[in-house]
């Protein structure tokens, strides 16, 4: 399977950041994301928003040194 990255539109960084629910991390516009974060591969206008598998970015990560 092909991984295809996604941008967020400028009108939705704010709701992209929040659900990421990080509090060190902000969406831009240079902010990708995975196609399998979405419920039909990519976000439609009628269901724009990143929603699957985002359990992974609740907590803050650090990496290990």
């Amino acid at each position: 399977m092909e991984i295809k990255l996604h941008k967020c539109k400028k009108p939705k960084h704010k709701n992209w950041t929040q659900l990421f629910k990080s509090a060190n991390f902000t969406v831009t516009a240079n902010t990708r994301v995975c196609r399998n974060h979405f419920k039909y591969g990519q976000p439609y206008d009628a269901d724009p928003h990143p929603t699957l598998y985002l359990k992974c970015y609740i907590h803050d990560y650090k990496p290990r040194r």
